[in-house]
């Protein structure tokens, strides 16, 4: 990192006190923001895990990549015109009773466009099954980088961090979920005072009847960051005091089909004040999901007085690339019946179309892919694509041939036919061989 200028300098290596993060609400894919981040008991999407690590190996049903952005907006803090732009991403998959996870973080914390704080994260979680499925334990690695920036001048510093988590699933499909992820403190060159990153604790519930609809209710406390004050206002302190947060979720399939499925996510919660001078309030957030073949995109909106988050979110589907390029076998979660695919009763128990995991007996129809045994098929599986490839392309040539009547042009001119039984520089220096001459310019 490349240290401030002296304006820079002036401006804030003389503060007398550190910085924070002045938000600590629902981020990441459209689920969970939709849900109003109510997913330490669920945790059942990629960028949900990164709270709590132990979704990998319980909840998530299939492994995949996942992209989600953000905006931030809030006139009152931040003056207006100003936008906070977050990025998350994760990739993740499976393997005989164990999950694993790598994704990124980065997000504007505070500030506006000439004078502003980043945060910069890498997270690395793996999660393990115990007692036959009914228990998922999780931990994760996670790097914190936070880079000041004046006049285009970057000034940084680096730390480490941890997080653990656990699911427990109750008959019922009750879930009870909880994770802590540890707070650091980054150091900022040429600046005395710390960025302050405080720990949170998140416990859950959650009841999945069935495919379509499950419902949750969490409740997060983040640790105080005492001598802590605003980027822009060093007046206003900046989370003086432990907060809770109780949040409450709902999501609907409203159309489960083959290659099309659309999901509707709302959820609210109670954000009490971190910020001096600023009002505790509610939040109302909701969010639309579509999965449209091996593609998924959703849009949700998470917002309050003076508040507007906004958020897009892409996905791709590995196991269902791989499947359809032939390249990993067919069989996975079974879908839904016919008369469960659109708007489906959410209070009914049944237990199709969910992971293996939440499952009580699962049968050979929801047999879990774990990618990484599946993946030793995938040679064998390219040769054979290949192989086909290669006889069709050599099919649909001899079809064209016949159906310009080439070989009957070819059968109908013997006498320009070559000897290759000859060798070609004996074809070459022989062109009164008139029976065995190839065309050409000599």
């Amino acid at each position: 990192m490349t240290g401030l200028s002296v304006h820079a300098a002036d401006t804030q290596s003389t503060r007398d006190s550190g910085y924070s993060i002045p938000f600590h609400n629902p981020q990441g894919d459209i689920r969970t923001v939709g849900m109003a981040g109510s997913n330490w008991a669920l945790a059942d999407s990629l960028i949900a895990t990164q709270e709590n690590p132990a979704g990998l190996a319980l909840t998530l049903d299939q492994p995949g990549i996942h992209v989600t952005r953000g905006w931030l907006t809030s006139p009152t803090l931040f003056g207006d015109g100003v936008r906070l732009d977050s990025t998350k991403s994760q990739l993740g998959g499976t393997y005989k009773g164990w999950g694993f996870a790598f994704g990124s973080n980065s997000r504007q914390v505070d500030g506006n466009n000439d004078l502003r704080l980043q945060h910069n994260s890498w997270v690395l979680g793996t999660a393990r099954s115990f007692l036959d499925r009914k228990l998922s334990l999780g931990i994760q690695a996670m790097t914190h980088t936070a880079i000041l920036t004046e006049e285009n001048v970057h000034h940084g510093g680096e730390s480490i961090g941890f997080g653990v988590g656990a699911i427990y699933r109750f008959p019922y499909r009750i879930l009870l979920g909880g994770s802590f992820l540890s707070g650091t403190s980054v150091s900022l060159e040429d600046i005395k005072n710390p960025v302050k990153i405080p720990w949170n604790a998140g416990l859950g519930l959650a009841f999945v009847p069935n495919h379509a609809f499950r419902v949750s209710v969490s409740l997060l406390t983040t640790a105080a960051t005492p001598n802590s004050r605003l980027l822009l206002d060093e007046s206003r302190s900046l989370g003086e005091d432990l907060t809770l947060q109780p949040r409450l979720g709902f999501s609907y399939r409203a159309l489960d089909q083959e290659r099309l499925k659309v999901t509707l996510t709302a959820g609210s919660y109670y954000d009490p004040a971190r910020i001096e001078g600023v009002s505790s309030r509610f939040h109302a957030t909701a969010g639309v999901s579509v999965a449209a073949w091996i593609f998924s995109l959703g849009v949700g909106v998470d917002t309050a007085s003076g508040y507007l988050n906004r958020n897009v979110s892409a996905g791709l589907n590995l196991v269902r690339t791989l499947q359809w390029a032939e390249l990993l076998p067919t069989w996975g979660t079974p879908p839904p019946p016919e008369d469960r695919r659109l708007l489906p009763d959410p209070f009914v128990f049944d237990e199709h179309g969910l992971p293996r995991n939440l499952v009580d007996n699962p049968g050979t129809g929801h047999r879990q892919i774990d990618i990484l045994e599946a993946s030793q098929e995938i040679p064998k599986r390219l040769e054979k694509r290949i192989s086909d490839f290669t006889n069709s392309v050599e099919e649909i040539s001899s079809e064209v041939l016949e159906t310009i009547g080439l070989p009957e042009l070819w059968e109908s001119a013997p006498d320009f036919k070559p000897n290759l039984d000859l060798p070609l520089d004996w074809q070459k220096d022989s062109p009164l061989d008139e029976q065995n001459r190839i065309p050409g310019p000599w």
